[in-house]
């Protein structure tokens, strides 16, 4: 029997507790006596040969904003940033360990199932640490979220925590049928290569480039299904300060291509559609066909449509609602979603919406990127916002995510506030350190696909007032 050192406690949490559907995040270690059920897994040196695998407790040694951070806290910044990622399905992202039988599907009517997201270091038999999987930061089988065992995905967490995070999901991804993104990477106008692991436009920091060190210094787009920025330690990377967004993807990005596509005509996997189980029986390859893993998404918490919108109420002049932006399903059709909030004022005056996204009010590692409308009482647009107040510069987008529409309203009446999912075509800007000067260029342009995930909205009002309903007039006849 081999044995671990778990931890005295870690922090508990879950975003659906209620959700039938279980993603477990596992940190307190774990160990494989019989890797029987992992026949797709081959573990190189140094554990090649031995019948077991062991991934100790995860520690993290990293820092925040230049301060270092805690373990625990790493753990919740970890299971926040997976959150975000599955807050549009109904699944239950979690630490606390569930019951086994939350992780495996027994029999075809178990609706209770899930899968295992072992995070730590890799044992040898001498306590060092390793990457017992060679070559990657995380390991998984295809397909397995409903199997009848329970198959654990793992994810080494030598990295910084967004890392860890991007992996997590990205090996889920693989457990609901999922394969890599792939893309061509361009440096500006230079053709770096095809790379089946699309990290988006971005050059590695300190990495070489023909003769110069480039450095990214600013936001950047890629695929959860594509490959995780490099990282090569717990909090010394570039990217340890949520300056990336990470986003589902139906390849709709240029110079895009996947495993599916090498084998079927350029056809590209539908990240979505095939986590919900709609290319269930389609074939991928010789003996494999995608499954429907029993994922769903949340039902719609606010109306796509002006005259059921949801009414905002206002407190001194201010009003604040929350919602998540996901995506509708109509038979086999996957649509965008859209939420709508309208209010009523009592004259002309100011107002200022402001969208922030982000699960439980926190923006790093959202996968949303905002807009926000205004309309008419006929539904008319009046006005539109996709960026913070003062937009954003190419060299600060850390909150491009966020969107903000101040705007005078010209007369009484009926209003709708229409908050959705958007995308931009990031800029960026790269120095060269032997002094040239810097260039600029743009990431790799991206859709409003996987643009997902919950948001606050706030609206004030100044110079009239908030009623309940439409204003009333009264005609005086002579």
């Amino acid at each position: 029997t081999h044995t671990i050192t778990l931890p005295d406690a870690l922090p508990a949490f879950a975003s659906r507790p209620e959700s039938t559907k279980t993603l477990y995040l596992d940190f307190t270690g774990y160990v494989i006596d019989d890797a029987g059920n992992l026949s797709n897994i081959t573990p190189t040196c140094p554990l090649a040969g031995q019948n077991f695998f062991r991934t100790a407790p995860f520690t993290y040694e990293g820092t925040r904003s230049g301060a270092v951070l805690p373990t625990a806290t790493a753990i919740e910044d970890i299971w926040h940033m997976v959150a975000e990622d599955f807050a549009p399905f109904d699944i239950n992202v979690t630490t606390i360990e569930p019951p086994l039988e939350d992780l495996r599907k027994t029999a075809p009517e178990d609706e209770r199932y899930g899968v295992r997201v072992v995070i730590g270091f890799g044992l040898t038999s001498d306590g060092k640490h390793v990457s017992w999987f060679s070559g990657g930061g995380g390991v998984s089988q295809w397909g397995t979220f409903a199997a009848e065992y329970d198959i654990p995905a793992f994810v080494f967490s030598e990295s910084s925590r967004q890392n860890i995070a991007a992996q997590a999901s990205h090996e889920v991804g693989h457990t609901l049928g999922l394969h890599h993104d792939g893309g061509n990477i361009l440096f500006g106008s230079i053709f770096l290569g095809n790379h089946d692991y699309y990290t988006g436009q971005e050059v590695t920091p300190n990495g070489q480039l023909n003769e110069g060190s480039y450095l990214i210094t600013a936001t950047k787009w890629y695929p959860i299904m594509g490959g995780v920025p490099t990282a090569s330690h717990q909090g010394g990377n570039a990217y340890d300060s949520g300056d990336f967004i990470n986003q589902w993807s139906k390849g709709d990005y240029s110079g895009s291509f996947d495993d599916y596509s090498k084998l079927h005509d350029g056809v590209k996997e539908d990240d979505i559609a095939i986590m919900l189980g709609l290319w269930a029986g389609r074939n991928y390859a010789l003996g494999l066909d995608y499954s429907d893993y029993g994922l769903r998404l949340l039902p719609d918490d606010h109306s796509d449509t002006p005259s059921e919108a949801t009414a905002l109420t206002f407190t001194d002049a201010e009003a604040t609602a929350e919602g998540t932006i996901g995506k509708h399903l109509t038979g086999d059709l996957l649509n965008e979603d859209v939420d709508c909030f309208t209010f009523c004022v009592d004259g002309a005056g100011t107002l200022t919406a402001t969208v922030v996204p982000g699960y439980q009010g926190r923006q790093e590692g959202s996968s949303l990127d905002t807009k926000v409308e205004l309309l008419d009482a006929a539904g008319n647009l009046i006005a539109e916002a996709d960026l913070p107040a003062g937009g954003a510069t190419a060299s600060t987008l850390t909150n491009f995510r966020d969107a903000e529409l101040a705007i005078a309203l010209p007369r009484a009446g009926r209003y709708t506030l229409r908050v959705s999912g958007t995308a931009h075509p990031v800029a960026s800007t790269t120095r060269i350190p032997d002094g040239a000067t810097e260039t600029p260029w743009q990431f790799n342009d991206t859709s409003a696909y996987g643009s997902m995930g919950p948001y606050r909205l706030n609206a004030r009002l100044a110079g009239c007032n908030a009623t309940e309903g439409l204003p009333s007039f009264r005609l005086r006849l002579r």
